[in-house]
């Protein structure tokens, strides 16, 4: 229970109507879910606005309302209507607030970007486990608490959720947090007021144009990050994107930039990709960590190998050891962590099937994800000396972004040998339609090397029978979902499973 008078301390509030000398029991932004003294924050939401269900609210046991609107229909029944410019943003200070500011209690990396960040927040989270630090973990794979793993519906969860996880890590001792951050949460306010010691920047590409209805609104989004960043911060990021500059155009924190590039404060070299492992380097180009624990030589090279393959899991693991290293991390925990075997679910997650072939499971669901997959997995043939065959299975998701899926069509005709074309969460929209689109980036005379087979499990299945001693197999699109959104029901299924069932044969 918590005296609304000292919740609404550090909120930004236009006018109170009532008397605010309240114990509130609990925030809710539902009002399905209020009950008797709760505080209802009412959220305009992308299909429904939450001032509609003020009445409703009330009339459950609401003993109070955050509001971007006068309700004048409740003053003077001691129910106190506390006026403000933003429900969002109100509802992040409240809820950081409510818990007692959890997050003041973390070192806390956020990872940000279109892909890369499920990658890089479980490289940070084992190397600052093997540095004794008890980390906390938040994401897409879902939220660890050391080595207890729940759930998650979102990335990057609301702030209510959030700051109610990040109070059981403090209550966990938990001293490390690392989280992924969306694009979505950045707009939306969900981490506002939270003090991030590292942000990284994996890379920008075309997503969530349905929601961000194009790429400057989407990396303004992203930005929103940087600019919240303080002179303690530093700044992570993949300095070869042509977004990096941008991201970091107005931060006060310190600039890290990762990459092949000659010009990057931390350089990619020395690269070698196969089938069960990879190597490089990376070369500090007179960069110096800030950190008192580390007194390396501003033009050190350190040498790394690793079980994770793909060019762009190079650029992950980098990103991640920039940010162990200025941490203080000693490399030699970093080095071993790497070496040790790091197995991320639906990151280029490898199968060896019975007949001699791989498959590789990713949850490549944008171009650049699938194009990078595709263009790992083609280099691994190469080196491999064998004439291996690469199939390929995936699907667009419905009722999403549906300028994407011409493009990876062609990037998957133009780049696999023999294309599986599936559904992947079609949700409410006609499968049809969505094969339709990614049929519009195949040419007629490239259509005898594509099957559209629009039952997933069958399409796995027809691919896995079709490969020979020494193909790839590579299941975009899913990766680690363990279900199959078909209308409005969703369906248990998982691609992995499915792969292993296939190995037993």
């Amino acid at each position: 229970m918590k005296k609304l008078t000292d919740l609404l301390l550090n909120l930004e509030i236009k006018c109170i109507l009532g008397d605010v000398n309240k114990n509130i029991t609990d925030i809710r932004i539902n009002s399905n879910e209020i009950k008797k003294n709760n505080l209802f924050i009412a959220i305009k939401g992308e299909k429904t606005d939450g001032h509609n269900y003020i009445t409703q609210a009330i009339n459950k046991g609401a003993i109070a309302v955050i509001s971007e609107q006068i309700v004048t229909d409740f003053i003077g029944n001691n129910i106190p209507i506390i006026i403000v410019n933003n429900s969002r943003k109100a509802l992040a200070t409240l809820s950081s607030a409510f818990y007692n500011f959890p997050a003041n209690n973390f070192n806390i990396t956020a990872v940000t970007g279109t892909n890369g960040k499920t990658t890089i927040t479980h490289i940070l989270k084992a190397i600052y486990e093997a540095n004794g630090l008890k980390t906390g973990l938040i994401g897409t794979n879902g939220i660890q608490i050391g080595n207890k793993k729940i759930d998650a519906t979102h990335t990057t969860p609301d702030p209510l959720e959030l700051n109610k996880i990040l109070n059981d890590m403090v209550n966990s001792d938990c001293q490390q947090l690392v989280m992924e951050v969306s694009s979505h949460a950045l707009d939306q306010h969900r981490v506002d007021g939270i003090n991030f010691n590292s942000v990284v920047f994996s890379n920008l590409t075309q997503d969530h144009l349905d929601y961000h209805k194009d790429m400057d609104t989407y990396a303004r989004s992203k930005k929103l990050i940087f600019d919240s960043l303080n002179s303690e911060s530093i700044a992570i990021l993949n300095g070869d994107s042509d977004y990096s500059d941008f991201m970091v155009e107005n931060t006060k924190a310190k600039i890290c930039n990762v990459g092949r590039k000659n010009n990057n404060d931390i350089i990619i070299i020395d690269e070698v990709i196969g089938i069960d492992s990879s190597s490089f380097a990376l070369k500090l180009n007179n960069y110096e960590f800030s950190s008192n624990n580390n007194s390396e030589d501003k033009n050190k090279v350190y040498k790394i190998e690793t079980n994770m393959i793909g060019s762009f899991n190079i650029e992950n693991l980098a990103l991640a050891c920039a940010v162990a290293l200025s941490e203080g991390i000693n490399f030699s925990i970093i080095k071993d962590v790497i070496k040790s075997g790091l197995k991320i679910k639906g990151r280029m997650e490898k199968f060896k099937l019975p007949n001699g072939a791989l498959s590789i499971i990713d949850y490549a669901h944008t171009p650049d994800a699938l194009k990078n997959a595709l263009d790992s997995v083609r280099e691994i043939l190469n080196n491999s000396n064998t004439k291996g065959k690469l199939l390929l299975v995936f699907g667009c998701g419905g009722d999403r972004d549906t300028s994407k899926r011409e493009i990876m069509g062609k990037i998957a005709i133009d780049n696999a040998d023999e294309v599986f074309i599936t559904n992947d969460n079609p949700r409410t929209e006609d499968q049809d339609n969505i094969i339709k689109d990614i049929l519009s980036g195949i040419e007629k005379n490239q259509m005898s090397r594509v099957k559209i087979i629009t039952d997933r499990e069958l399409a796995i299945q027809e691919a896995l029978n079709r490969s020979k001693e020494n193909d790839i197999v590579l299941i975009a699109g899913k990766g680690h979902e363990n279900y199959q959104v078909i209308g409005q029901k969703k369906l248990d299924f998982n691609d992995a499973e499915i792969v292993q069932h296939f190995n037993k044969y």
